[in-house]
């Protein structure tokens, strides 16, 4: 009897992104194998292919689940009773994810720290990275524009893309080796000084 590929039988979607995800942090995309990703998900490559795709779209798939890590991020932002208060909670909640990797290894951002090497030569993982980071944009912009909303759009769109700056900035950081202490003080200081930058 002929054998048919497949995903296995004991498939689990969720671990397997994670898994997929784990790979590419680590990695990034050029030094990632799809033998290492078989290896991490346990799945031989036509599974590999049949559940997630080619390695670019295991990739993009890889963004999107990092994303779906915020969920505390999103609740600190939901929690800010203050513009200062949103900025330092966003900022100290990106860090956290930052540092949460289950490896002895500090990854960083995933988005900074693996897409950007790719996104000059590669237009899919350009214009993927560019949509993901406005998707950070806009959940910053809409918390800050419901505590300000006496403040104009400009100063709330130039606000956003300074707290976006100090992201990158600590994303990049993180991933060099900076420590934690080190990062969370830029973030509050940072958050003190933007914060300034909409006008009441």
């Amino acid at each position: 009897m002929q054998k048919t590929r497949g995903r296995p039988r004991q498939f689990d979607e969720q671990a397997a992104k994670q898994a997929v995800l784990g790979v590419f942090w680590e990695k990034g995309f050029a030094a990632t194998s799809l033998d290492d990703l078989s290896k991490a998900t346990g799945m031989v490559r036509p599974s590999l292919y049949g559940a997630f795709g080619s390695k670019v779209e295991m990739y993009l798939m890889s963004m999107d689940v990092f994303l779906g890590t915020l969920s505390e991020v999103r609740a600190g932002l939901a929690a800010s009773e203050t513009v200062e208060g949103a900025f330092e909670n966003f900022l100290l909640g990106m860090i956290e994810v930052y540092f949460s990797s289950n490896t002895d290894k500090q990854l960083g951002c995933f988005l900074v720290g693996t897409a950007i090497a790719q996104a000059p030569s590669n237009p899919e993982i350009r214009e993927a990275l560019s949509a993901r980071l406005e998707r950070l944009n806009n959940m910053l912009g809409m918390t800050l524009s419901s505590l300000a909303p006496q403040a104009t759009k400009a100063d709330i769109d130039f606000a956003v893309q300074q707290g976006a700056a100090v992201l990158h900035s600590i994303a990049v950081r993180a991933r060099a080796g900076e420590s934690r202490e080190k990062l969370s003080n830029f973030a509050m200081q940072s958050a003190k000084f933007i914060s300034t930058l909409i006008k009441a």
